[in-house]
């Protein structure tokens, strides 16, 4: 009951040899290693990696896993940067996580500091496949490749008007009339983003003897 759906989580991996493929002769095969505190029964999970041509998932479902000498693995048994060996195949410990950290030191158990995956030669490739960088001249070309399939040309007013309709910055500006009334004038300069067009409205105030035309500049 003191370990009830308490687990510690272990991250390792093993290598498994590949044949007749001239660009790889391994691969690194990652895993979750979850051992259950409350009956000692492992599970291990492999995640699954796109495209990765391997079937993972379960590797080992969860059970007491034996040990070569015949007795059982227990919390005992797991210690970063060493190996296990489950059911023949050698598999190295590289980290574990927060939680069981703090479970074995509080047993006065310090887990090593966790060390990095190996490496091959699919995620290298994996990391290329995802590595693009788009040209400079990515849209103009997109655009030639779209017109010559009969596409037509995009309508960029379009596309601004959608993103940015009723979207408006307005600024307030004074004109310092020095000309004919000889006072300043405010006036509220309207921006619309959905077509750069403008607008300049005067900004009335109550007797002040001017006729009425609201509209300095018209949109």
């Amino acid at each position: 009951m003191k370990h009830d759906r308490e687990v510690l989580r272990f991250y390792a991996y093993f290598k498994e040899a590949v044949h007749d493929n001239p660009s790889e002769n391994f691969r690194v095969r990652k895993l979750v290693i979850t051992h259950h505190l409350d009956d000692e029964t492992t599970y291990v999970n492999e995640p699954k990696v796109e495209n990765s041509g391997i079937n993972q998932g379960v590797f080992i479902k969860r059970h007491k896993i034996p040990k070569p000498d015949g007795s059982l693995y227990t919390w005992r048994d797991f210690t970063v940067a060493t190996n296990v060996n489950f059911y023949g195949r050698v598999v190295r410990v590289t980290d574990a996580d927060e939680f069981t950290r703090n479970f074995y030191a509080e047993r006065g158990v310090i887990q090593p500091a966790g060390e990095g995956n190996a490496g091959d030669n699919f995620d290298k490739t994996r990391l290329m496949v995802h590595y693009k960088q788009a040209p400079e001249d990515a849209p103009e070309i997109r655009e030639y490749n779209e017109v010559k399939l009969g596409g037509g040309h995009p309508n960029r007013n379009l596309e601004s008007f959608i993103a940015n309709d009723r979207k408006i910055l307005s600024f307030d500006v004074i004109w310092h009339d020095s000309k004919y009334e000889g006072e300043p004038r405010l006036y509220k300069l309207n921006f619309f983003l959905s077509d750069n067009t403008v607008e300049v409205k005067e900004v009335r105030t109550t007797n002040s003897g001017r006729d009425n035309y609201p509209m300095l500049l018209r949109r």
